[in-house]
Parts: structure tokens; sequence; C-alpha cells
């Protein structure tokens, strides 16, 4: 029974992982920036194809262009580890909700801003916010 059970999660795994066709350009850029990084999923939107991976034991996520275009990379990061000024704009507008996650965002442009998840009304709410802890544009 345990053998039938590994082949299906098994199978199951490798079709979740033939769902999303990252073009070459993708994952030749991805390497050549992220070099011994294991990806544990690929996801693509419109025309742009995000991995999520761990590096020496941290959390993060890139996102390129289809034509392998670096344009961000968000490391996961504690609540707690935040700048001030972000913590309070949270706690202020959301006191009442749960933080899911965190994430410092360094973008092609030089710009880093924070991402804040928070649980409301069963629903993630994603919040970008500025070192001052302003809404910051996470185009």
């Amino acid at each position: 029974m345990r053998k039938i059970l590994l082949i299906i999660l098994i199978f199951a795994a490798g079709i979740s992982f033939a769902q999303t066709k990252v073009p070459d350009k993708v994952k030749t850029a991805f390497d050549g920036k992220f070099p011994n990084a294991v990806v544990s999923k690929w996801e693509a939107d419109d025309d742009e194809y995000s991995a999520e991976f761990s590096k020496d034991s941290i959390n993060y996520y890139a996102t390129f262009d289809e034509d392998g275009k670096w344009i961000e990379t968000g490391v996961m990061t504690a609540f707690d580890s935040l700048p001030d000024a972000i913590k309070k704009s949270v706690k202020d507008k959301y006191k009442d909700e749960e933080i899911k996650c965190a994430y410092r965002i360094e973008g092609f442009k030089g710009l880093v801003y924070y991402e804040v998840d928070v649980i409301k009304n069963g629903k993630v709410t994603e919040l970008y916010l500025n070192k001052d802890g302003s809404e910051a544009d996470d185009d």
C-alpha cells in the first residue's frame, strides 16, 4: 500500500511541475543569478515567471520576464525584523488580522520595498510598503 501511495505522490508531483513550462532563457538567467539554489516551484503570470527557492536555508522568490531579464527578488523575513515604520503601519491598519509572512523585495531598478501578507476575513491581503511605512508601487 505504501508503494502505491508513493507512486501516486510522485506522479502527482510530476504533473504539477509539468504544468508550468519555463522558457530556457528564464532557466538560464535564474541559474546564472542564483547558482546552487533549490527551486521548489515555478509559476507563470502573463509573461513573467517566478521561482520559489531556497538557498543557505533561506526562502526566496525571484521573478524574470520571458526573455530572462531579472525583475525582482524577495527574501522571506520575520515581521519583527521589518523597519519600525512598517510594523507600526501594519499594526495600526490591521491590528486584528494575522500576519502570514513578510518579504524584503529588491527590484531591478534598485528599489527596495516590503511585502506583508495579512489574513483578513479568511483571505490573504498583500500590502506593499516603503521603508517609511507608506504604500509602495508594486510594479
